[in-house]
């Protein structure tokens, strides 16, 4: 019986056995921190909106008519609209990919192996845009793709060479990271692009269209995938709960949810005014995380001196990359010793636990 093999050169080498998409989330199925935010950084897990212009925007998790095949997508909306972009003002969709997921691209050595993006788009405003992979070294590599017809659907993919220039260190601190252009001044937006690696601003988004330029313009993405190799396959669906245990590594939200009171953290009153208490993470996070309150007034403390205690803060943060250890302070009356549990006092209480790129 003959047996088939695989050019090095080409097709998802490595990957045929296990996880092919280097990206985490790329269906957009995940977004703990809610659907909806004017807020730059993150609101999809792992996508980060990056904006150093004068507009404003809304990102959203949407479910209305995504691609056959998906169920949700990330959006861009412009709120206020930035037609002439500063020369050194950029608009950026992001993912950081963590060192550790890449060692299969061979990145840093003379072996090196392409990789390919792919994914689908949709915007009201055509023409050229540009998409980025940054690495060790302020290295980059960019690459145009157009937008070529208004409200529809397109598929795209784009072939990045490998990476020789200098070693990576496979670490848990970001290897690559991803950037999808949506304007750019005229800072990086100049000359001619270099699908080559190459380090300088020059030519990084040459020919980006200005995104930005009007009120209610709109850009989609969903089904990303980067794949070893120089050929885009079909998109690696998984399900909902594996995606979301990759995400937690990065970041975790304790909510109650809906419904009515719902107790989250157990711990005891270590001294007057403060509490210490604590929980267990799903899944191991890439650092010792920061965890932040929730909410204004809504993520409580029961006592059994005081009853419910509001505005609290954290006063120390002692989070490892399993359990999330914390000192709760700006409680009154506290009697050390004491059972206190953290509790939501609305929809928008809770802990978040912040280990992104």
């Amino acid at each position: 019986m003959a047996v088939s093999t695989i050019d090095p050169n080409g097709l998802n080498v490595g990957q045929l056995g296990g996880t092919r998409n280097l990206i985490i989330n790329g269906a957009m199925q995940v977004a703990q921190r809610g659907t909806s935010t004017t807020s730059s950084g993150y609101l999809v897990d792992r996508f980060s909106l990056n904006n150093n212009t004068d507009g404003a925007f809304t990102q959203s998790q949407e479910t209305t008519s995504p691609p056959l095949g998906f169920g949700n997508y990330l959006k861009i909306n412009t709120d206020t609209a930035d037609a002439s972009i500063g020369s050194t003002q950029y608009l950026q969709v992001l993912q950081a990919v963590e060192a550790y997921n890449i060692i299969g691209t061979g990145w840093g050595t003379a072996s090196a192996l392409p990789v390919t993006i792919s994914f689908w788009v949709k915007s009201n405003v055509t023409g050229t845009y540009v998409f980025e992979i940054q690495t060790t070294g302020s290295y980059e590599s960019s690459h145009n793709y157009t937008i070529n017809s208004s409200d529809v659907w397109e598929y795209k993919t784009v072939t990045v060479p490998a990476f020789t220039a200098t070693a990576i260190t496979f670490n848990n601190s970001g290897g690559m990271y991803l950037n999808w252009w949506l304007a750019a001044g005229s800072t990086w937006n100049t000359g001619t692009i270099s699908e080559e690696w190459t380090t300088g601003n020059t030519g990084r988004a040459s020919g980006q269209v200005n995104f930005a330029s009007a009120i209610n313009n709109y850009w989609q993405i969903t089904g990303v995938q980067l794949e070893v190799g120089d050929t885009a396959t079909s998109f690696e669906h998984e399900s909902y709960g594996t995606t979301l245990q990759k995400c937690q590594r990065y970041y975790y939200q304790l909510t109650p949810g809906s419904g009515g009171t719902i107790y989250m953290v157990g711990g005891v009153e270590g001294a007057t005014g403060g509490a210490l208490g604590g929980v267990s993470f799903p899944t191991v996070m890439r650092v010792n995380p920061t965890a932040t309150i929730l909410g204004t007034n809504t993520t409580k403390i029961y006592t059994a001196a005081t009853g419910t205690d509001d505005s609290i803060t954290i006063g120390g943060n002692r989070c490892s990359t399993t359990t999330g250890s914390f000192e709760f302070s700006g409680l009154s009356g506290a009697t050390p010793g004491q059972v206190a549990v953290l509790y939501n006092g609305g929809s928008t209480s809770g802990v978040s636990f912040d280990a992104e790129l």
